[in-house]
């Protein structure tokens, strides 16, 4: 999990799982997105000046970090304080686009000096509807090169809260893995 503050780059460039049961390999491969292909939505409620720049944002961070920002990542800001502000801030390689929106909202509140935050881009799969799993771009390619090739018994554990995850023989052994207090079993065989 990453958090950024963009107010310097602005300045500078700018005058989970809802079922509580866990899924079996074949029923987890059927509900993840690919890790190729990914999408900036950007909200509606934006004027279309403050559109393009949420979606300048995505690409400045990625031409930043030398990489694709990759799902799921938020970022959230008050409008009251601009963007060229502390409030603007980032939540990224989570679980859920409820839970980057979360992460990016709880920076965002600790961060502003007035205002109310919004959620203002997402980062999401390419063709994204909720699922009842989904995991992050990371989650999702350990789970295709390690846990698949694992032999039985096996599980695997996602923090919702924080986009940490964790691979083991046994439940406890996939939570101590993922090392988070919140970890959660979602796949086991």
């Amino acid at each position: 999990m990453r958090f950024w503050g963009f107010a310097g780059v602005i300045a500078a460039l700018f005058p989970v799982m809802a079922t509580a049961q866990a899924l079996n390999a074949t029923s987890a491969a059927k509900q993840l997105f690919p890790v190729k292909g990914s999408t900036v939505v950007v909200s509606s409620s934006l004027s279309a000046r403050d559109k393009q720049i949420a979606q300048t944002l995505v690409t400045l961070l990625e031409q930043q970090q030398g990489e694709p920002i990759y799902y799921y990542f938020s970022i959230a800001y008050s409008p009251a304080d601009g963007w060229a502000s502390e409030s603007l801030q980032s939540a990224n390689n989570f679980h859920s686009v409820a839970a980057a929106d979360a992460a990016a909202m709880r920076a965002c509140d600790a961060a502003k000096s007035g205002g109310t935050c919004t959620v203002v881009a997402r980062v999401v799969p390419k063709s994204y509807k909720e699922r009842d799993l989904t995991m992050s771009v990371a989650a999702t390619e350990d789970f295709r090169r390690r846990y698949r090739r694992a032999g039985k018994p096996k599980a695997f554990a996602i923090s919702p809260g924080s986009g940490a995850w964790g691979i083991g023989t046994s439940d406890a052994g996939a939570i101590s893995d993922c090392g988070v207090t919140d970890c959660t079993v979602v796949i086991r065989d």
